[in-house]
């Protein structure tokens, strides 16, 4: 017996970001947001940072979220960069931070359900 599929969405359905009408426009945020997340860091003010990607239209933002770091109470990255010495390379971080991985997740959460990502 034959197998059918069911019908193609219809063309207004193509390229929306599932129900919603809009294009999925995804913005990648790698590390950053959470070791820049402490006084000076560019994202010092996440909420501003996720407003911010909001007004540029992103829609949802792809981040490490650090898994292997989510059950623990308190994670430590080392300071790894000094600015007097070089420019940055990606993951390098000029100060020590310390932080409970998931409640920064779920900040980050909070922010984008309050402004729409």
């Amino acid at each position: 017996m034959p197998i059918t599929m069911a019908a193609a969405p219809a063309a207004s359905c193509r390229n929306t970001y599932f129900d919603k009408g809009a294009r999925l426009a995804i913005s990648m945020w790698d590390f950053s947001w959470l070791f820049a997340n402490c006084p000076g860091g560019a994202y010092e003010n996440l909420e501003r940072r996720v407003a911010e990607a909001a007004e540029r239209g992103y829609n949802t933002l792809r981040v490490d979220c650090f898994p292997s770091r989510f059950l623990e109470d308190e994670s430590r990255f080392e300071k790894n960069w000094d600015p007097a010495v070089n420019a940055p390379q990606w993951g390098e971080r000029p100060v020590t931070i310390t932080c409970n991985v998931r409640k920064k997740v779920a900040e980050l959460a909070d922010a984008c359900r309050k402004h729409k990502i």
